[in-house]
């Protein structure tokens, strides 16, 4: 006798299970389907019943609208994830068909019972495998009445949103975005009847705005201010337009035209600050042989430094701009980093003072809408490092009688702007030669002045002088002083 199993059972059950789940997610799609249509239809009759709707309902209709979108998820889509056992299936066939006198769900709590009787449980199993061959998973799990009216109704809807698309494409679609999208700009219905120039404007403070309304009516422009306050102004009627013109523009706003029950699209016209400077930081680095520190200060009217010294300006700005340069006096532009941080943005440049660009200077930005603005004018002046001045103290007479076994006490002051880097004793011979003889350096003086003053002497050996120019009767001298001018920049100064 051959043995009977509960495989052939379970498989006809798994596949009833499949059919049940199958007709769970129809039946959660066709409440999910009908709720989106049904709410999206009813959205946008309020938005043309009603019309112009304030925002305010818009966004509590659409609320409202996902709330229930999401109680229709749950509620449609819950049976899907619980969790339903062979058994279970097998009791619920059983109920439709009482003449399987519940041998399905028998078979399967019995099958691996080693309590049973096996020639009672093979019995047992032959009928069930008789009973559950005549199960067809289509018959028995076929879309309820409810189901299917769910099913007419998305159908009904999907046919009202083409017909309407088929025969106001322009309005349908205005309307089916701002139902989704309560928070767009798009006009209403009755928007198709505006046309506005400019859609959308940028300008800089200060400059004008013209709006103009093609409309076949008298409509008036909505404006929702920076502030927060919405307030409404009349056009003026131009050669068949409608206009309305700000002069001077002073913050930005945004505008849509409103007639009656027509709202259009709604702009923004943009009023962007005009770049002005926040603040200034001019830092200026002398060169290395003055052994001046670093001076910063803020950019004035002028600057009057010496030949050499590096500029370093960083200004702040109050608004971003594209480019900015420093027009020098020759007409060159020097172009300046245009940067943005944490205290917002800035600007920064170097240049280095010299005779070739001293005159007038000016700072010009661009901005992105085009606009060159210049923002600062200053006079530079390249001060040149002067030669160092030297006046012989002793002796004070031009002319001097001496024996060859003296010595002249040499006492001298030297004048210069920065300090002294050499200081000697030129003699002058005539045809007999010149030569120099290199002395120390001078004291400072510790005196407050415009500049340096040094005071220095030394004794000049006679006998020395006249031995290096060939027993010459007659000489010259003078004191000389170098500065430290490196010679790129012309020195060294004497």
């Amino acid at each position: 006798m051959a043995q009977h199993t509960t495989q052939d059972i379970e498989a006809r059950l798994k596949q009833v299970r499949a059919r049940i789940r199958k007709m769970q997610r129809f039946r959660g799609l066709m409440w999910f389907a009908a709720a989106l249509l049904l709410g999206l239809l009813l959205a946008m009759a309020v938005d043309v019943v009603f019309a112009p709707v304030p925002p305010g309902v818009r966004w509590a209709i659409f609320v409202g609208w996902m709330a229930v979108l999401l109680w229709t998820l749950k509620k449609g889509f819950g049976p899907v994830f619980r969790r339903l056992s062979l058994v279970r299936i097998a009791r619920w066939l059983e109920q439709r068909h009482p003449e399987m006198d519940e041998r399905l769900s028998t078979s399967l709590e019995l099958a691996g019972n080693q309590a049973v009787s096996p020639e009672l449980m093979d019995a047992l199993l032959e009928a069930a495998d008789r009973d559950v061959g005549q199960v067809d998973p289509d018959t028995e799990v076929a879309p309820g009445a409810g189901v299917m009216k769910w099913r007419r109704v998305v159908i009904a809807c999907v046919v009202v949103i083409l017909a309407a698309l088929v025969i106001r494409p322009a309005v349908t679609a205005r309307l089916l975005l701002r139902a989704v999208a309560p928070f767009s700009d798009v006009g209403n219905a009755g928007a198709v009847a505006f046309e506005i120039e400019p859609r959308g404007i940028e300008v800089l403070e200060g400059d004008s705005i013209e709006i103009r309304v093609r409309f076949d009516g008298e409509p008036e422009l909505v404006m929702d201010l920076e502030s927060g306050e919405t307030i409404r102004q009349p056009m003026e009627s131009k050669e068949g337009v409608w206009v309305y013109r700000i002069e001077p523009a002073r913050s930005g706003f945004r505008y849509r035209a409103s007639a009656e029950r027509s709202e259009s699209d709604a702009f923004e016209a943009k009023v962007w600050p005009l770049p002005r400077l926040r603040s200034t930081k001019l830092t200026l680095e002398f060169p290395g042989y003055t052994d001046l520190a670093p001076v910063e200060r803020a950019l004035g009217d002028q600057i009057e430094e010496v030949v050499g010294t590096t500029a370093r300006l960083k200004a702040e700005l109050n608004t971003l701009v594209d480019e900015a340069w420093l027009v020098m006096p020759d007409g060159g532009r020097s172009r300046l980093e245009v940067g943005e941080g944490p205290s917002g943005i800035h600007l920064k440049g170097e240049w280095v003072i010299q005779k070739s660009n001293q005159g007038e200077l000016a700072l010009w930005v661009r901005h992105h809408l085009g606009r060159e603005i210049e923002l600062a004018r200053f006079e530079q002046k390249a001060l040149g490092d002067e030669a160092p001045h030297v006046v012989l103290l002793k002796p004070s007479r031009p002319e001097l009688r001496v024996r060859p076994d003296e010595s002249l006490e040499l006492i001298y002051e030297v004048t210069e702007d920065f300090g002294v880097a050499a200081v000697f004793v030129e003699i002058d011979a005539g045809g007999k030669g010149t030569f120099r003889i290199e002395q120390e350096l001078p004291l400072k003086l510790d005196e407050v002045s415009e500049f340096q003053r040094y005071r220095g002497g030394s004794r000049l050996s006679v006998g020395e002088v006249m031995s290096r120019i060939d027993q010459a009767r007659q000489f010259k001298f003078r004191i000389g002083a170098e500065d430290a001018r490196p010679e790129e920049l012309g020195g060294p100064g004497e």
